[in-house]
């Protein structure tokens, strides 16, 4: 046995807020609270997945800008002990200028 065609009918209604929102739901017998749930939970998802995005493009220019600085010191190739005897004349000359 086919199942009968339902006659479904569209109304375009501007709804201006959620007061009439929940009259809409209430009249066609229709509980919004699980999709209203499911909604938030999208938005919530949605906003930590951007942030994440966020936080990771900091992350990729943070590992860039190291991934520079480690080659610029390779390529000084530092002797045995010769990066400590820098960091304390850099000192030296930082607090001769202050």
């Amino acid at each position: 046995m086919l199942a009968q065609p339902r006659l479904v009918v569209v109304i375009a209604v501007e709804v201006r807020d959620v007061q009439e929102i929940g009259l809409l739901d209430a009249f066609a017998g229709v509980d919004a609270a699980p999709l209203a749930a499911l909604w938030s939970q999208w938005k919530h998802a949605a906003e930590a997945l951007a942030a994440a995005g966020t936080q990771q493009a900091q992350l990729d220019r943070e590992r860039e800008r190291l991934a520079w600085q480690i080659g610029e010191v390779t390529k000084l190739e530092p002797a045995a002990g010769e990066w400590a005897e820098l960091e304390a004349e850099h000192a030296k000359h930082a607090n001769a200028q202050s």
